[in-house]
């Protein structure tokens, strides 16, 4: 089970649905961030191209299988940057199916100041379980205009995947694709315990 950690302050999804929540981890953490809303649109993924850089549409290409979109199907895409002392520290892009929510989803909220968490619970989707992989890498183009740091500047990459049971049939689905890169950010992750071997075994 996935844990935040800070200092001695954990927060585990199995026991507090605000652990998905990154607003509402964060004050829990007594951390104060700013959010501001850089676009949303319902649109098909971006093309790559031979002559660009291409991370932001291979992402959009992983984001658009991963929900089980056919080809030619828009998805949903958020966009937010949030801030910390006033300075820009971290992307989110959400990537959502839009049969998943009502037609008139992205008039219908304010996403720099509501919570992601808030909305889909509102929509009838209880939070289970998430997904996250890591990569360490250079900042690319798309990330250096957004975050006003040089090309290159090495950065923590976390695409999630939020699965979700849908109340009103009980379905499991993933309810959510998400990308998040940090600036000056460190994340721990504590292991497991050794596996206990019975000492009186004999030894092979």
């Amino acid at each position: 089970m996935e844990q935040t950690t800070f200092g001695e302050t954990r927060i585990d999804p199995l026991h507090d649905q605000n652990a998905f929540s990154f607003t509402k981890t964060a004050e829990k953490l007594g951390q104060m961030w700013e959010t501001s809303f850089e676009d949303h649109q319902l649109r098909l993924p971006l093309r790559e191209d031979a002559e660009e850089d291409n991370t932001l549409a291979q992402l959009e290409k992983r984001a658009h299988k991963a929900l089980g979109l056919e080809a030619g199907d828009p998805f949903i895409v958020v966009v937010r940057v949030r801030s910390h002392d006033q300075q820009p520290q971290l992307i989110q892009r959400i990537y959502l199916r839009p049969n998943d929510f009502p037609q008139s989803f992205l008039q219908d909220h304010d996403f720099a100041r509501e919570s992601l968490v808030d909305i889909y619970e509102k929509y009838g989707y209880q939070l289970t379980s998430r997904n996250s992989t890591l990569t360490a890498r250079m900042a690319n183009l798309y990330e250096t205009n957004e975050l006003g740091i040089r090309l290159g500047k090495p950065v923590l990459v976390a695409e999630q995947e939020l699965f979700a049971v849908d109340s009103s049939n009980g379905n499991s689905v993933l309810l959510e694709y998400l990308e998040a890169t940090y600036v000056d950010w460190s994340y721990r992750i504590e292991s497991r315990p050794a596996i206990q071997t019975d000492r009186n075994e004999p030894e092979q």
